[in-house]
């Protein structure tokens, strides 16, 4: 039992002289969180093709995070919804938010940042949503109240190249007791860090 937590400790030890070494040679080990909420496009529905880096955004609306689209009225009430929820839905209106949405964002990645690794924390997404970069599905995330992380290093384009991320957003069926608004409804991070690092 002894030599076993000898073993422990002089394992902990060794590879924190090899972290501290290695920032001591002027790497950098620090984890740089950039907020990444201003200047996301948003579009209230479904739409085919949203995923794909190609697909022409222009004519969505330009908004800044957090976002909960829940609060505003759904566009050309047909007497099916009050304000923006749905009596079709499973949960009838009072739980009835059935719409989903997209949310799309571009960024190039500094070229004195090529070798980082990189990484996206969303703080909150009501409910189901899905990761893209440059049109490659990177995350899926079920449920709306935690908070989760998606390494996006291999799918990023080289330094000083345009990278587009799109999140799908789906909220519908008897999905929670309580209001939950909709949508990307706390920050995001951009998370840059060395191969070498201390993590959160």
């Amino acid at each position: 039992m002894k030599l076993r937590a000898l073993l422990k400790r002089s394992i902990f030890v060794i590879i924190s002289s090899l972290i501290v070494t290695a920032c001591s040679q002027g790497t950098d080990c620090s984890v740089r969180k950039i907020k990444f909420d201003q200047d996301w496009k948003f579009h209230l529905g479904q739409m085919e093709d949203a995923a794909k880096e190609s697909y022409d955004d222009s004519e969505w609306r330009v908004l800044n995070l957090p976002h909960d689209w829940s609060v505003e009225p759904l566009p050309g009430s047909d007497g099916l919804s009050v304000g923006p929820f749905s009596k079709e839905s499973a949960g009838g209106f009072a739980t009835g938010q059935t719409v989903g949405g997209w949310y799309r964002k571009s960024f190039t990645i500094d070229r004195k940042d090529a070798h980082k690794l990189h990484s996206l924390y969303f703080e909150g997404v009501y409910a189901q949503s899905e990761v893209w970069v440059n049109g490659q599905k990177v995350n899926f995330n079920a449920y709306g109240y935690s908070s989760f992380k998606c390494d996006i290093t291999s799918y990023c384009h080289p330094a000083g190249e345009v990278n587009t991320i799109a999140v799908k957003v789906t909220n519908e069926g008897k999905n929670s007791r309580w209001y939950a608004g909709s949508g990307i409804y706390r920050h995001v991070w951009f998370i840059k860090t060395d191969s070498v690092h201390l993590d959160e």
